[in-house]
Order: C-alpha cells, then structure tokens, then sequence
C-alpha cells in the first residue's frame, strides 16, 4: 500500500511538472552555501533557465550537493545556459563537464 501511494505521487508529480519526455543530467555544486542560500539558487536557476524542468538533490556532502536535474532540448544547449547563468547574490562557473555530470563552483556574493 505504502509502495502504491509513493509510485502514484511521483507519477502525479512528473505529470504535474511537465518532466515527461525530458532528459536527464547531475549538477553536482561545489559550494558552502547555507540550506537558505541554496533554496535561492535553486529558485534562481529554475527561474533562469526555462529547460530546467525540476531539481533534486539527491546527494549532500562536504563539498557542496548534487542535483538531478530533468530538462527538455539539447544537453549542450542546457550546458551554455549555465555557462552564462548569471543569478543576484551568486557567482558561478561551470568547472566541468562529462557525459552525465555537470559541475559548477557556486559562491555567495
């Protein structure tokens, strides 16, 4: 039962978020923002950057958290949006790139 609630609120949740028919990547953050400042920037970013269709974290560690970011288009185009990304109260920089981690330093201005 437990199992059944679960499936169906994330089928709801990709439903109601439009994630069907996206692509996937990590964003892993290099960074010491507060839990405060990391809620900003991930409001930034989905404000910023229309294909960003949802984030997640999925991983904490002393380095900063890595995101499971679904997005619609082209991965290299995703991939410039955040090279230019340019969010009030924050610098960043995309550090680097593989085929399914994208990693960006982030600090608090």
């Amino acid at each position: 039962p437990d199992i059944a609630k679960d499936l169906a609120s994330q089928v709801y949740e990709v439903w109601q978020r439009g994630t069907l028919n996206t692509n996937q990547i990590r964003l892993a953050i290099r960074s010491s923002l507060t839990p405060k400042q990391l809620n900003q920037f991930k409001s930034g970013l989905m404000g910023h950057v229309q294909q960003v269709k949802s984030l997640r974290e999925r991983l904490f560690d002393s380095a900063g958290v890595q995101f499971e970011v679904d997005y619609s288009g082209e991965t290299e185009t995703l991939i410039d949006r955040l090279k230019a990304l340019h969010l009030q109260g924050f610098e960043t920089r995309v550090s680097s790139v593989s085929d399914s981690v994208v990693s960006m330093e982030v600090k608090a201005r």
